[in-house]
């Protein structure tokens, strides 16, 4: 076991930096000390690298003085939750969490802010936790006992609209009444199904989510039944294919011109993961936009017990 330090470059005594941290592949750091929009305003940073790690700022444009934003912090998939506990949007005080959304739309993705969660609680956002569609905000001054509240956040079709708010709006229908939208059921045709076992006795499986629509920011993949902790990354290609390489105890059915998603905040770990794909540029050589008309076909490799490895079962696309 090792250790490596990181902080930022224009860390200051009483940053406070470390006082809150989550993990979602990349590590997210809250210093709510920090002074980088007026005294006590707060700042979040994105630890990222192995060996020599380096320090990003989160913008800061929702942070003003004594906000301490940062405070806590909550990362999952491609939703990141920030509380601002002295953040006065209510009652003085109120506390506020604000909800960012991984952007796939742009070159090169951007965060953009969804949604800002108040409700007159006092020191709202001073813990969060993200659990599926649900966010968890505690406001422990808000009476003498304190309180959690619970909001839904979900944005499956990824146009930062929750889900439950383009139901409710008719943007989106859900004629089987499960809470998510039709276009976000899951899509696509499956091949080389089922996958040849790997360590744990099953094989692995691929979901495809989302609209499958040229579009789209975004693409959600999911993968279920891998070896508990193993790590692997989702590959994508116009061509099909059946072909067993060295070493491998599955079937490569994704063949040709292959784009591998394997950066550092799409690594995924088992027994099950998913991250989401930008359709605006799969990196394939060159790499390229999918376009309407197109049929794509994605597949994970991953890693198994030893030198081994194994792939999942595919999903074959049609982009319209």
């Amino acid at each position: 076991m090792f250790a490596y330090r990181g902080a930022p470059a224009n860390g200051l005594a009483g940053d406070h930096f470390g006082s809150a941290l989550a993990i979602n592949h990349s590590i997210v750091v809250g210093a709510p000390g920090a002074d980088a929009a007026g005294v006590d305003s707060g700042a979040v940073y994105f630890v990222g690298g192995f060996s020599f790690p380096t320090v990003s700022q989160f913008p800061t444009g929702t942070a003003g003085p004594g906000d301490r934003f940062g405070s806590s912090v909550a990362y999952v998939d491609r939703w990141l939750a920030i509380g601002a506990p002295e953040h006065t949007s209510g009652a003085p005080g109120s506390g506020t969490v604000f909800v960012f959304a991984r952007d796939y739309s742009s070159i090169p993705a951007v965060w953009a802010l969804v949604e800002e969660l108040d409700g007159s609680a006092l020191g709202l956002g001073t813990a969060l936790e993200l659990d599926g569609p649900r966010l968890v905000a505690a406001a422990p001054q808000s009476s003498a006992a304190g309180e959690a509240r619970i909001f839904g956040y979900l944005d499956c079709n990824a146009n930062l609209v929750r889900d439950d708010c383009d139901i409710a709006s008719g943007t989106s229908l859900d004629t089987n009444g499960d809470g998510l939208p039709d276009e976000c059921e899951d899509i696509g045709v499956r091949y080389c199904s089922p996958a040849v076992p790997n360590s744990t006795g099953a094989p692995g499986r691929l979901v495809a989510s989302g609209a499958p629509e040229a579009q789209r920011s975004f693409l959600r993949l999911t993968v279920t039944d891998l070896p508990p902790g193993a790590f692997g990354y989702f590959l994508g290609s116009v061509s099909q294919g059946s072909f067993m390489p060295p070493t491998s105890n599955g079937i490569l059915c994704v063949v040709g011109n292959v784009g591998r998603f394997d950066s550092l905040h799409r690594i995924i770990r088992g027994p099950s993961d998913s991250a989401d794909i930008g359709l605006s540029l799969i990196d394939v050589n060159p790499p390229l936009a999918i376009q309407a008309g197109e049929t794509w076909n994605f597949q994970c490799w991953y890693r198994d017990v030893g030198n081994t490895n194994n792939f999942t079962d595919a999903v074959e696309l049609l982009f319209h």
